[in-house]
């Protein structure tokens, strides 16, 4: 095959957020949003804050522990609400589709810097959207790293990311990585990432970065997964994840410095 002549990339099978289609059990979904697969294309503009906010309501339920309720009676009540079951399909069916958020992973991996960790953070059952980070090593030492994170929707057609900036510190006499920073400002050397992974979510996926300006909506009574009881859920919590880093105590093991869960 001749080098001068670059590949055109294959095709990708349209893909339509949780929020845009039937779930079992869960009705049919929104007029404005019941499209074909084949023919689908964001209605953005559908996703008012409004709208979002009505989503998050629809996949977390409004449960809040009782005084004279036990730790066990809270669980029945939260697994068997209608929200908590329309989640869970809403995870199945994003795992069954897991391929085409791994390819994306996949093809960011070939086309990082060199040096570039990829990890795959999706676990199944866990949050509302896909995980993943790109970290690059600051120091030729590599005792500083700067890594970007992304999570993706399932649910709605969006994703955000952020920039955490860790050193290696001496814990428990092994060398661990601590969170000194975290930044939805990305810095100059983790821009090129940013281009690689906006480009192929676009190829992919279609979606658009969330509006940060709303992300800190407060959804009283919304109880999800995960999230800290002593706060109360914002809006980026119910639509992406409630994992939230702590530059004061949040500690990794430095092996291996990215987990891989989608790893082949």
């Amino acid at each position: 095959m001749s080098c001068d002549k670059k590949a055109k990339p294959a095709p990708v099978e349209p893909w339509v957020p949780v929020a845009g289609l039937p779930l079992p059990g869960h009705g049919a979904p929104e007029p404005e949003l019941a499209l074909e697969v084949a023919d689908w294309v964001p209605p953005f503009e559908a996703f008012t804050s409004k709208r979002l906010i009505e989503i998050a309501y629809q996949f977390h339920p409004r449960v809040e522990p009782a005084a004279d309720q036990t730790p066990q009676e809270f669980e029945y009540l939260f697994d068997n609400a209608l929200e908590r079951i329309a989640m869970r399909n809403a995870q199945y069916l994003a795992w069954e589709r897991i391929e085409t958020w791994r390819g994306l992973v996949a093809a960011v991996r070939e086309q990082a810097p060199p040096g570039c960790q990829v990890g795959d953070l999706t676990i199944p059952g866990h949050d509302a959207a896909y995980f993943a980070t790109f970290a690059l090593p600051k120091t030729e030492g590599g005792t500083k790293l700067s890594s970007l994170t992304v999570h993706l929707s399932f649910l709605v057609p969006f994703y955000t990311y952020y920039e955490e900036r860790s050193s290696l510190v001496e814990y428990a006499t092994l060398e661990r990585w601590k969170i000194d920073a975290v930044d939805t400002d990305i810095s100059p050397e983790l821009q090129p990432l940013l281009v690689i992974v906006e480009r192929e979510i676009a190829r992919r996926y279609g979606y658009r970065p969330f509006d940060v300006s709303i992300s800190d909506i407060a959804l009283p009574n919304l109880f999800i997964e995960g999230a800290d009881v002593e706060t109360r859920p914002t809006l980026m919590d119910a639509l992406f994840s409630a994992y939230k880093p702590n530059p004061s105590a949040d500690v990794r093991a430095n092996e291996p410095l990215v987990p891989d869960y989608g790893a082949p």
